[in-house]
């Protein structure tokens, strides 16, 4: 809550966030300090606990890894998962890693981290193909740098987009003005994917 702003001034910002959706949020998470609530399609949190597995080996068939990295002003946060036939995925990993991100340490660590090897079920040792690195906070020069260190191809930057309709994933074929390859994320899109795949109750593709 910001302690200069007076209730006129936070009456309008209100008013005027009802006609974007990305403001609304802003206002709702920052001013109100309240938790956003994605309105429309949910999958019961139930069901998803009764489906979870014990795999054999760090990676059970998965044929390709990925990671995906938000930062936020404390902490990078990485989800790691394995990939088979049909987009038919595994959650593999999740980790956090604490520090400033504005310093080279905490960057230096998630390249370390993401640099290991996981065992697959059949001994075939897998390393990270993929890392996709949110750029919209407010460290997005430094999600560049990493990228750019690192391998552009390997370490991509991705910002999410609100615009219906758009691509879950939408890569560029050249660089911005930061000399990086921005991918925009659909994001309503994605999340519609995604909530219909959680209702599957069979193993298999997606």
């Amino acid at each position: 809550f910001r302690s200069n702003a007076t209730w006129g001034q936070l009456a309008q910002e209100w008013m005027s966030a009802q006609t974007d959706r990305e403001a609304l949020k802003t206002f709702v998470n920052t001013v109100l300090g309240e938790p956003w609530t994605e309105k429309g399609e949910t999958v019961a949190h139930a069901a998803l606990f009764d489906r979870r597995e014990t795999y054999k080996a760090a990676v059970p068939n998965g044929s390709v890894l990925t990671a995906g990295v938000d930062v936020q002003d404390d902490r990078l946060e990485v989800d790691l998962v394995a990939w088979g036939e049909g987009e038919e995925s595994w959650s593999i990993d999740y980790f956090r890693l604490y520090g400033d991100p504005a310093r080279a340490e905490l960057w230096d660590e998630l390249r370390r981290r993401l640099s290991t090897t996981w065992l697959r079920q059949d001994g075939v040792q897998l390393d990270c193909r993929c890392v996709c690195i949110d750029s919209g906070g407010h460290f997005t020069d430094e999600v560049y740098a990493f990228s750019r260190k690192h391998g552009q191809r390997w370490a991509v930057p991705v910002k999410g987009s609100s615009e219906a309709g758009k691509p879950v994933a939408t890569f560029p074929r050249t660089l911005n003005s930061k000399r990086g390859y921005l991918t925009h994320i659909g994001t309503d899109t994605a999340k519609e994917l995604i909530y219909r795949r959680l209702k599957q109750d069979d193993h298999g593709p997606g």
